[in-house]
């Protein structure tokens, strides 16, 4: 039998992850170097000190669309051509967990419209298009579980916690806009993709926890790192034949 492990190897090849300080930023860029990628995590302000010496760090700012692929060639001149990019971004309003459906306040939907999907579905064309002129890539967007199937809002009762309803636009969008560009660019071999990742865990309120993971087949919430090796998958070569998809990582919420 043929020995395909070199497939799930990125040895060499120059990964970029937007976000890269964010928790699930933080655990892509792990898995994509434990891959032996060249990895490149991107913020929109770095830390004097340095994160860790097996992953290079820029500052980049998505939520800026000016210039965009001059500042993407910028990039790459210094680091290297995308072969992989990975956008784990994640910029909100300071109002963002206070929405909800009975009372929109139009001004924050629209920033966080621009922000989060807008300046996502910008950036991920203007990367795909340089990809397109080498002939190869791989792009993942994250998406969301509530970009496929609408919220249990028991979950989130006496806890304080809440999805906005914008999200739900957001991640929905940035679902449509993958495929369309999977569509487009697929016979230059550049493959666009997106994750559909569940609850994540990160200190959320016990009852909460409790709740999500009584709903949720696997019984608990996601580590980052679960959705961390899926979009490293989902960037390698062992997914070569893949895109246009959108892989939930939702421990089964979206299969009942």
């Amino acid at each position: 039998m043929k020995n395909n492990k070199h497939l799930f190897q990125l040895k060499d090849r120059v990964v970029y992850v937007t976000g890269g300080l964010g928790r699930i930023g933080k655990a892509v860029c792990d898995e994509l170097s434990k891959l032996g990628a060249v990895v490149v995590g991107l913020d929109r302000s770095l830390p004097e000190t340095v994160v860790r010496t097996d992953i290079h760090y820029s500052v980049f700012d998505i939520t800026n669309t000016e210039n965009l692929e001059e500042r993407l060639l910028v990039l790459q001149k210094k680091f290297g051509p995308a072969y992989g990019w990975a956008n784990c971004a994640y910029p909100r309003t300071e109002d963002w967990a206070q929405s909800n459906i009975e009372n929109i306040e139009p001004q924050s939907w629209a920033e966080n419209i621009e922000l989060q999907m807008n300046c996502n579905c910008l950036l991920s064309a203007a990367v795909a298009k340089i990809m397109a002129t080498r002939n190869e890539g791989s792009l993942v967007n994250i998406a969301s579980i509530y970009g496929l199937v609408g919220p249990d809002f028991q979950i989130y009762e006496d806890n304080g916690l809440m999805t906005p309803p914008a999200y739900a636009a957001i991640k929905g969008g940035i679902i449509g806009f993958t495929r369309y560009m999977a569509s487009h660019y697929g016979p230059r071999n550049v493959r666009i993709n997106a994750v559909a990742p569940g609850g994540v865990a990160a200190d959320q309120p016990a009852g909460f926890v409790e709740k999500y993971a009584e709903r949720t087949p696997l019984r608990r919430m996601a580590e980052a790192h679960e959705v961390g090796a899926p979009i490293a998958f989902l960037v390698s070569p062992a997914a070569a034949y893949i895109t246009g998809t959108v892989l939930p990582i939702d421990g089964g919420w979206t299969a009942i």
